[in-house]
């Protein structure tokens, strides 16, 4: 669960116990606003599991690594500060498709295809976080 989430989720969780104090102690005004804050607590906070809502974010490898001589056209796939894939122009291809996505071993299961080659490194992108939302 990441910081925002975590953060939604007690302030709901904090504004819902102040509502029904509120409630309790005869205090219709403030129990209804606490409960306004905690409703826009709960919708405000994501669904699902971390993998299937963290935002990908692509960072060039030299960027990303400390050791090592990256090509520029070498990036890492992170999903909450985590490495889970790799995009790159590869050298050895298909014709017209130079670009190779890939998902870092431990983060393939329960998804399909877990690699491929695609023209652009935009078409490599949303090749990748297709599969990336996918289960199986």
């Amino acid at each position: 669960m990441d910081a925002k989430t975590r953060d939604l989720v007690l302030f709901a969780a904090l504004s819902l116990f102040c509502a029904g104090i509120a409630w309790i102690m005869d205090h219709a005004l403030f129990g209804s606003v606490f409960f306004a804050f905690g409703v826009v607590g709960i919708f405000g906070a994501p669904r699902g599991t971390g993998a299937d809502l963290g935002q990908l974010v692509l960072k060039r490898a030299a960027a990303s690594r400390l050791s090592g001589e990256w090509s520029e056209d070498d990036y890492d796939v992170l999903c909450e500060g985590a490495v889970v894939g790799r995009i790159m122009k590869a050298a050895a291809a298909p014709v017209g498709q130079p670009w190779l996505w890939t998902l870092a071993y431990g983060h393939h299961e329960d998804r399909s295809p877990i690699y491929g080659y695609e023209p652009t490194r935009e078409a490599a992108m949303a090749a990748f976080a297709k599969s990336w939302r996918r289960s199986a």
